[in-house]
């Protein structure tokens, strides 16, 4: 008879914890928007279409009860089709830092998703075509790069057929993959000091990753020179920088 009524309260106990699961909201859709581009350069919010010079306050109607207090952080993914230019994009960003948003992921759909082996399609080359051109209508000091769209060409140039390659966009000699940037020799105290202590910057002695703590025993004369590699991690300035001893 115990252990009947012991199975009875297991089995309302398991009930409860269903009940419970279900009602509980989904927090991590409530904190995500989501916007998207299709190849017309149609922007639609969370499903819906909107215009350019509204996206701000749709996305602040839908968070008008957001409190800077709230320990949920708000996020915005964006996701853009082939040919979605970087200017349209950074057009999107500057509607999205108008709002409570703190952290923005942009995703090209055929790089988040294309097949790394295979054929190489029309489709991904066009995309590959897009982001050599995006690259090279800046300064070299302009130049951030998203990882997943540098390991993309490099992984399309690699899989091209030869005829492919020759109709395609030629590959920059300035990727990373293709060349390490020029070492340089100057480096001061401030520089040191701006590695160790702000979070945009992961350091690298002889390319090997360090806890930054490291740099407080170390000076100028430690090093014959570096490079730094510059990123975007969730649209924001990211740097690698690499330290080469003498």
């Amino acid at each position: 008879m115990k252990i009947l009524l012991n199975q009875n309260w297991l089995y309302l106990f398991f009930i409860f914890c269903i009940h419970i699961s279900f009602a509980q909201p989904n927090d991590a859709n409530e904190n995500l928007t989501e916007i998207s581009v299709n190849t017309e350069s149609e922007i639609k919010l969370d499903g819906s279409k909107v215009e350019m010079d509204s996206l701000a306050s749709k996305i602040n109607s839908k968070l008008k009860n957001y409190q800077k207090e709230d320990l949920a952080l708000q996020t915005a993914d964006i996701v853009v089709s082939s040919n979605t230019t970087e200017q349209f994009i950074e057009a999107i960003k500057k509607e999205v830092q108008k709002t409570p948003i703190q952290f923005t992921n942009v995703q090209r759909s055929i790089v988040a998703n294309f097949s790394e082996s295979g054929p190489v399609t029309d489709e991904m080359i066009e995309q590959y075509n897009i982001l050599i051109e995006g690259w090279n209508q800046l300064e070299e000091e302009e130049r951030y790069y998203r990882k997943i769209e540098l390991n993309y060409v490099e992984n399309i140039h690699q899989r091209m057929t030869f005829q492919q390659q020759i109709n395609a966009k030629k590959l920059p000699g300035y990727l990373y993959f293709v060349k390490e940037p020029n070492v340089k020799e100057d480096i001061s105290i401030q520089d040191l000091e701006r590695w160790r202590f702000d979070d945009a910057y992961e350091v690298y002695i002889n390319k090997a990753q360090i806890e930054k703590g490291i740099l407080r025993a170390k000076n100028t004369d430690s090093f014959k020179g570096y490079y730094i590699l510059r990123y975007l991690v969730n649209e924001e300035p990211f740097y690698e920088v690499y330290l080469f001893t003498k």
